[in-house]
């Protein structure tokens, strides 16, 4: 159903068998176009792709077809992180061994590419001419075991503000289900943040945030749309003060482990009412907003 589309804006699509390619190549007759794509061999991953078992001979029908052109040919490793290396380097050999007889055929790519981020740090040989970092081009590492390899710079920060601050008294309770109570006088401030905008529940009672130079407790139950957080001891914190949630002090890693998700659940996990600013050479270049009232384009 999706090959109209494909056609129409001109995407690149991965090949994930033959049937998929004839409803390609059968849009792009009608259309009088011809459509770029990569053929995508499953190696052992059994996600999507044509299994490298049968990929010879599927490969060779695609290629008959006369209104796709084929410039590409990739895999995708299953567990590229890993210490054990035995399985992916099983992948490599076993995407190696199709390029060599295709190759042996006369048949040969423009791009080849294997590589993942975990790839492109821990398997050697896998780079071909293309690679395909995902969460590594945020600044995060598929494994902190990685680090030691390869040096990333965060690129992605969760910021909000406080709305509402207050003093709380020795068996004061905070939030739904009152599972926070205070042990003594304390001031907390709520942050305008919640598990609607893709702040985990799961970090209640038991992440930070960062606020003036501290690192301070979310205290009681996450709320869909607010959290609120122990300011006691931190100076001259007022309304509207900016709170970082994760980025340079609090990681995204820090957040995934006290919530049992990976960091990529973490950052795509971040709702669409979440306004997104994008920097450049540090400065605002663009910024979108669906809230607002035109059309969500702040700039």
């Amino acid at each position: 159903n999706d090959a109209p589309k494909i056609v129409d804006y001109n995407i690149m699509p991965n090949l994930v068998s033959y049937s998929y390619a004839k409803s390609i190549d059968r849009e792009s007759y009608k259309k009088s176009r011809i459509t770029e794509a990569h053929i995508e061999i499953d190696t052992g991953m059994n996600r999507t792709g044509i299994s490298y078992r049968d990929a010879e001979r599927e490969i060779t029908k695609i290629l008959e077809l006369k209104n796709i052109k084929v410039t590409g040919i990739f895999s995708h490793f299953a567990e590229a992180e890993k210490k054990d290396k035995g399985f992916s380097i099983e992948q490599k050999r076993r995407y190696d061994i199709i390029i060599k007889k295709l190759k042996e055929k006369g048949i040969n790519f423009k791009y080849r590419h294997l590589a993942n981020s975990s790839g492109i740090v821990n398997i050697k040989g896998s780079f071909y001419n293309l690679v395909r970092p995902g969460i590594m081009v945020y600044g995060q590492y598929t494994d902190e075991r990685l680090k030691k390899f390869i040096k990333v710079k965060q690129v992605m920060f969760l910021k909000s503000r406080i709305c509402q601050i207050k003093n709380l008294k020795k068996g004061d309770t905070v939030s739904y289900g009152r599972n926070f109570i205070a042990e003594k006088s304390m001031r907390i401030a709520t942050v305008l943040i919640g598990y609607g905008d893709g702040y985990s529940r799961l970090l209640s009672n038991r992440s930070h945030m960062f606020l003036k130079g501290k690192r301070v407790k979310v205290v009681g139950n996450v709320c869909m749309d607010l959290t609120m957080i122990d300011i006691t001891g931190v100076k001259d914190v007022k309304v509207g003060d900016e709170v970082e949630v994760f980025g340079d002090n609090i990681s995204i890693n820090e957040l995934a482990k006290l919530s049992g998700l990976l960091n990529y659940e973490i950052l795509t996990g971040i709702g669409p009412r979440v306004p997104r600013i994008f920097v450049k050479n540090g400065k605002i270049y663009y910024q979108k907003n669906i809230l607002a009232t035109n059309g969500g384009n702040l700039v």
